[in-house]
């Protein structure tokens, strides 16, 4: 009798097709993961894409709009130097002719001529630190701020700033309390000069009559120091942050009158000179107070020191 093996054979035909259709299918699976893969991938080019473009087009954005802000800035600066140059000019020959009428006066002076020749000599000055101050601003603000290094002696600059002061705050002392040999280095004396103005002016506008402001030089071995004291009112600690911003006028000031600028243009001169500008903290004024021969009611008020490196002649 012979044996049926058509079974047998349609069960191993079963069995490869049905491991013929897994490997299909997982081809297919692995095609689909694929697929899915460069599906997200094509989205996250599209992204980048669409990302690149919104870039570029905000970079096109900025550069246009930076374009206007520096021609601002050339135009602004061509208005402040000739605004400048206006307000400056009349200002020499003031000056000039209140040195000649001091002058004229000889060995016989009229105090009260000579007192006003030195105010109208005192307030021209003031004038002119304020008008620079709007023209180095503008020149800060364009990156054209430099210095004209030279030897400068730190305390006949002191010496001479305070005497030109001194008739414009008649009802102020003010107290210097510096060595008696120069301390000379490389400095811009007339940005320096204009720093201690800008210092000495805030102290008599921001202190009482009759009150007494102190300008203090000294050395360590290897910066020279300069601090301008007055006895006004403390600054308040929430506004200390900004005292060195430009047009920024404190709480405090009530109708005294002012640019803005003065610390913002002093602290730049400084820190042109690789220098510090700063306010003195209550801790180092109490600091000070017990190792000085003033009493503690002459310590009190305000303090700003700025601080340059010792330099090397030329």
């Amino acid at each position: 009798m012979q044996v049926q093996h058509e079974p047998v054979s349609d069960v191993e035909s079963l069995l490869n097709q049905i491991e013929r259709l897994t490997l299909e299918n997982q081809s297919l699976r692995e095609q689909l993961d694929q697929t899915e893969r460069l599906t997200i991938e094509n989205r996250s080019m599209r992204e980048q894409l669409d990302q690149s473009v919104l870039i570029q087009e905000r970079a096109e954005q900025l550069a246009t709009e930076n374009k206007v802000l520096q021609e601002q800035l050339v135009r602004k600066e061509q208005f402040m130097a000739m605004i400048a140059h206006d307000l400056l000019s009349p200002l020499t020959p003031i000056i000039n002719y209140a040195k000649i009428i001091i002058r004229l006066l000889g060995g016989n002076p009229n105090p009260s001529i000579r007192r006003s020749a030195d105010i109208i000599i005192s307030q021209s000055q003031r004038m002119v630190r304020l008008i620079n101050d709007l023209r180095d601003s503008s020149h800060i603000e364009s990156n054209k701020f430099s210095l004209k290094l030279a030897v400068c002696d730190v305390v006949e600059l002191v010496r001479e700033t305070a005497d030109q002061l001194r008739p414009i705050a008649p009802h102020h002392r003010i107290v210097l309390d510096i060595p008696a040999t120069p301390i000379s280095g490389m400095y811009d004396r007339e940005r320096l000069q204009q720093v201690l103005g800008n210092l000495l002016d805030n102290a008599i506008k921001y202190s009482d009559t009759e009150t007494i402001i102190t300008i203090r030089v000294w050395t360590t071995s290897d910066t020279v120091n300069v601090s301008v004291h007055n006895q006004g009112a403390a600054i308040p600690v929430s506004e200390i942050s900004m005292l060195f911003l430009p047009f920024v006028r404190l709480s405090g000031v009530g109708q005294r009158k002012g640019s803005g600028l003065g610390l913002y243009i002093s602290h730049s001169i400084i820190q042109a000179h690789h220098g510090t500008l700063r306010l003195v903290s209550h801790l180092e004024q109490e600091e000070s107070a017990s190792v000085n021969t003033q009493g503690k009611d002459e310590q009190k008020g305000v303090t700003f020191c700025f601080t340059l490196p010792l330099t090397q002649q030329a």
